[in-house]
């Protein structure tokens, strides 16, 4: 007796077991690379992407290799993935790039890999902030000098109206704040609160950086919405030297 099943719907089936083995084989490799690169396994990243893996497989957080490997640290791996194809300017779910992980993370050797690879340097993340704006919280002079030197927009605000520069201050990063400077950062640039960057240095008795300010013609009498001054703000913490400094070069008691 001959089966009455269609012949196609044998053939169906067949190619339907096929292509659902595929899918499930490249699922769990896409997993194994998204684990490789997070651990840094780096021998299991290159096993992987020399099978024809998707080299942008992304993770519940919209992560993907690249990102993990970056904000990770995991130098070779990044290396490899880039080597493979890797999207340099993948973003996250919430709109972090490899670049701008590696710059929170202070890794000079990564961000200058992306940015050789054309890592766009002014993405926006979250709360609308940079890379250089993370380097600049991290304390991080030399990814800060690095992505100044790619272009990097030195007065790009974050939605809270912070700047590069009046973070690098409150997080008391002297040097970055410094490098900012000198580089052109807008020393009068307010946040939403109206608080200035002359205001955050007199708050920390930064007297080396409050002096780089006033040098920039820092605005002396700006005050927030309470009223309060840089001097108001210096006095109340009792830093006399930067008290003394905002008087000589012109604030009002």
């Amino acid at each position: 007796m001959t089966s009455s099943r269609p012949r196609t719907s044998v053939l169906s089936l067949a190619v339907f077991l096929t292509c659902s083995l595929a899918i499930n084989v490249a699922g769990a490799q896409t997993g194994d690379l998204l684990s490789a690169a997070k651990s840094g396994d780096l021998a299991s990243v290159k096993a992987l992407l020399a099978t024809g893996v998707q080299v942008d497989a992304r993770d519940k957080t919209g992560a993907t290799p690249l990102m993990l490997a970056a904000f990770k640290g995991n130098t070779d791996i990044v290396q490899a993935l880039l080597a493979g194809a890797a999207d340099v300017n993948a973003k996250g779910n919430t709109g972090d790039t490899a670049l701008v992980l590696a710059s929170m993370n202070g890794n000079l050797a990564i961000v200058n890999l992306l940015l050789a690879k054309g890592a766009i340097v002014n993405p926006k993340a979250i709360g609308d902030e940079t890379a250089l704006m993370v380097a600049s919280t991290g304390g991080h002079r030399d990814v800060v000098e690095a992505l100044l030197a790619k272009g990097a927009d030195i007065n790009a605000e974050s939605m809270d109206g912070s700047t590069p520069l009046i973070v690098a201050i409150e997080k008391k990063h002297p040097d970055v704040a410094q490098a900012l400077i000198g580089h052109g950062a807008d020393v009068n640039l307010k946040g939403k609160g109206g608080e200035t960057a002359l205001m955050a240095a007199s708050m920390n008795g930064d007297l080396e950086t409050v002096q780089a300010l006033l040098a920039k013609r820092a605005a002396i009498n700006e005050k927030l919405t309470n009223g309060m001054t840089a001097l108001d703000m210096a006095e109340t913490r009792e830093h006399t030297d930067v008290e003394a400094a905002l008087v000589k070069a012109g604030a009002k008691p």
